[in-house]
């Protein structure tokens, strides 16, 4: 059985690309959003009740505090205002091979609602720290790092081709500095 290509539910692990996407559209670290708990519809028109990890409502939180303290209502929220097309859309351009359309995943895919490899995810991630530029990912046999300064399993070859390959959308490349301590709100 290969473990890295298995599907699993990520949990909470797709809720950057979400933000990244809410950022890109115009939302920022210091924008408002909603920390209440709601319903939602499920698979066959089944009903349930959404919530944060500790069972507490915040209200009105700020994006940046939501993202850090992983809010699952507010990003519900955030889920709701980039659009379920939008985020479809996204999730495919980073790889996640089993992102439908829009209508077909709903928004509780920023839950885990959408089932992903460790591999996808590993993909995906790299992507976010590259700021956008996507580049598969290699298995060096025995696990021996790369030159000094590279990611493991990455050669500087690698990095070079990256440049060439599309970008995954231009917030990817804002996500990390939006969030950076200390960044000026907009």
């Amino acid at each position: 059985m290969d473990l890295l290509r298995a599907y699993r539910q990520p949990g909470s692990t797709l809720k950057p690309f979400v933000y990244e996407r809410f950022f890109e559209q115009g939302g920022t670290p210091a924008t408002v959003l909603s920390d209440v708990a709601r319903s939602l519809g499920g698979h066959a028109g089944a009903q349930y009740d959404a919530r944060d990890y500790d069972g507490r409502e915040r209200g009105p939180v700020r994006a940046r505090v939501a993202l850090a303290s992983s809010l699952n209502l507010a990003a519900l929220d955030v889920a709701g205002r980039v659009g379920q097309d939008a985020l479809a859309t996204r999730l495919r351009s980073l790889g996640f091979l089993r992102a439908g359309d829009g209508a077909s995943m709903g928004a509780a895919v920023v839950l885990g609602g959408l089932d992903v490899t460790p591999l996808e995810l590993a993909t995906a991630y790299a992507t976010l720290a590259r700021g956008g530029t996507a580049v598969p990912l290699r298995w060096i046999p025995g696990g021996r790092r790369g030159r000094a300064g590279d990611a493991r399993g990455v050669r500087r070859d690698d990095h070079r081709r990256a440049r060439r390959r599309r970008r995954a959308g231009g917030g990817l490349r804002a996500l990390p500095r939006e969030l950076a301590p200390g960044s000026p709100s907009r």
